[in-house]
């Protein structure tokens, strides 16, 4: 399997190369919002569209119509460890768990202004939450030691 993966992943230029380190920062997927907020815009659709045509990354539509992009674990695996050979790895994670933090204030406020808060949306991002979450309140060393 990781030698399949291995040939997939060198088939990828250095852009998409990055960005799939990028994208194992995310557990469970992301939205195309929060990609381009945690990894960066400069070209992403082209990008995304690269990792899906190789096979390493999927894309589902939710009920909203909206995209999500994900990677089945294996192939995560590798991508984490590939993250971790990048430069702005520690900056990537802070992003991360920035906008996950921010996502969750944003989802508490509107419970307290209305009552239809977007309870689906919030279920798809919980292992993003709890990623995030696990980072705030881990110690670096301990963090250093699992590779989150």
């Amino acid at each position: 399997m990781r030698a399949t993966i291995d040939w997939s992943y060198g088939l990828l230029g250095s852009d998409e190369q990055t960005l799939f380190a990028r994208l194992a920062v995310f557990a469970g997927g992301c939205t195309l919002d929060a990609a381009e907020n945690v990894c960066g815009s400069g070209g992403l659709l082209t990008l995304l569209s690269a990792l899906i045509d190789n096979n390493l990354l999927r894309q589902v539509e939710q009920t909203d119509g909206e995209p999500r992009f994900t990677m089945l674990e294996t192939i995560r695996a590798y991508a984490l460890e590939r993250l971790a050979e990048i430069d702005d790895a520690d900056a990537l994670r802070r992003r991360h768990s920035e906008y996950f933090v921010g996502l969750a204030e944003q989802i508490t406020d509107e419970e307290r202004n209305a009552a239809d808060v977007d309870w689906p949306a919030f279920e798809r991002e919980l292992d993003n939450f709890r990623t995030a979450l696990d980072r705030v309140t881990t110690p670096a060393r301990t963090r250093q030691r699992s590779g989150s």
